[in-house]
């Protein structure tokens, strides 16, 4: 026997008003994207240059744009950021580098071993592929730091594990957070367009870096 079901006008309304709300939801969340204002810079840093000499680069080597990412490979609002900043590189791809510096925070056991890891990717010229793994992970539990690297297409795994226990690639990420510390980090994601910094992922990052590429422009 076939089971009728019968929906009230009551339980239609309900249903209807719950189609409204998350209608209306989604066009402010829309709204919000499209007009809410870039972010203001926490700072103005003139000697930003400095942050860029030592970090690990994605993209051209004299880019007219450079973003200076402190980071944390288990941190949620990083990955965030990290996939934007992708999808921006793959926009310019000649005119933008991201340069990445290492900040592992308290409480994030993985972090630290991950810093060193992606040195030692670097090394062997698999950084953006091992980077990408990682922020694209939801986690990095359950796999080792050379089962990333595998993954990454690193050819020589056990340089690379020789590499990750090694005290001058410690030194690397040690100088990192020193960097960090230098500038005032206090959290992750913290980043420098140039010479602008902001804390966590701004409003606009990507009318930010259109406004930066046209100021650079010759």
């Amino acid at each position: 026997m076939k089971t009728v079901s019968i929906v009230t006008p009551a339980a239609a309304a309900i249903l209807g008003l719950c189609a409204l709300v998350m209608t209306i939801a989604n066009v402010r969340t829309s709204f919000a994207r499209n007009h809410t204002p870039p972010t203001e810079p926490w700072d103005s840093v003139a000697n930003w240059k400095s942050y860029e000499r030592t970090s690990l680069r994605i993209g051209p080597a004299r880019p007219r744009v450079s973003i200076i990412v402190f980071t944390d490979y288990e941190c949620p609002a990083c990955k965030q950021l990290a996939k934007r900043l992708g999808a921006l590189r793959r926009e310019y791809p000649t005119r933008l580098a991201v340069f990445i510096r290492q900040f592992p925070l308290e409480g994030h056991p993985i972090a630290p071993l991950a810093a060193k890891a992606a040195v030692c990717a670097e090394q062997q010229g698999k950084l953006e592929q091992f980077d990408s793994l990682l922020v694209q992970a939801p986690t990095l539990e359950g796999k080792t730091m050379v089962s990333w690297a595998q993954a990454a297409g690193v050819g020589d795994t056990t340089a690379f594990a020789k590499c990750t226990g090694s005290p001058a690639t410690a030194r690397i990420v040690d100088a990192d957070i020193a960097d960090g510390r230098r500038l005032g980090v206090v959290g992750t994601p913290t980043l420098l367009v140039d010479n602008e910094e902001y804390v966590g992922i701004p409003f606009g990052l990507e009318s930010i870096v259109s406004r930066h590429l046209d100021r650079s422009a010759p």
